[in-house]
């Protein structure tokens, strides 16, 4: 009698140990809340792993974020916390917010040509075979090229390079590469809100 009230217990310490682990296993709950802060609706909203090289399907489906409201996204399943996550508005236009861990942070949309200010900055690959010794970034409405980013840094053929462009109110900006064989190549009219800039050379 007492051998089986000891196995019967056994078993049953067992099964208990075997559940409690089961959910230390298990994954966590995971998910991001996306506030709409600006005064359009977002019509699509696109939220993707920071390691994706493309936009998952829209999460919104058949829904629409107003202006003024939010929305609880839920990520369960990934075992990252970096996430890409990109709005769009009614009027097409697009905001994107880089690198988000939804680990430990939420998200506010204000608007493309909102008052609030956002960081702003472009990458600028060099996909050439040669050195950029030089680059100039310029909004598109300046007549003149402003100041060398790079200062006494070479964008070596290969790299990138996160260009700060923070306080400036424009999206649309002129940008110029001079390589170490003093040639130049002009991406005009770049829309660093949403678009990042490659230089292949000429």
């Amino acid at each position: 009698m007492n051998t089986l009230k000891s196995f019967l217990i056994l078993s049953l310490a067992t099964l208990c140990m075997t559940n409690i682990q089961a959910e230390s296993n298990a994954p966590k709950d995971k998910y991001v809340v996306i506030k709409n802060n600006s005064d359009r609706d977002i019509f699509y909203l696109y939220v993707s792993p920071e390691t994706s090289d493309e936009w998952e399907e829209d999460v919104l489906e058949d829904d629409v974020l107003l202006a003024g409201d939010e929305i609880t996204i839920n990520l369960y399943g990934y075992e990252e916390c970096l996430f890409d996550i990109k709005a769009v508005y009614d009027n097409e236009e697009e905001e994107i917010r880089w690198d988000v861990n939804v680990c430990s942070e939420d998200v506010e949309f204000y608007g493309v040509e909102s008052d609030v200010e956002a960081d702003k900055y472009v990458v600028v690959s060099n996909y050439s075979n040669r050195d950029i010794f030089y680059l100039y970034v310029s909004p598109e409405s300046s007549g003149d090229w402003e100041e060398d980013v790079l200062g006494e840094d070479v964008l070596l053929a290969g790299d990138d390079i996160t260009i700060n462009l923070y306080g400036y109110d424009e999206c649309t900006f002129d940008i110029k590469a001079v390589y170490d064989n003093e040639e130049t190549e002009i991406s005009w009219d770049v829309n660093v809100c949403i678009e990042d800039v490659e230089f292949y050379g000429n």
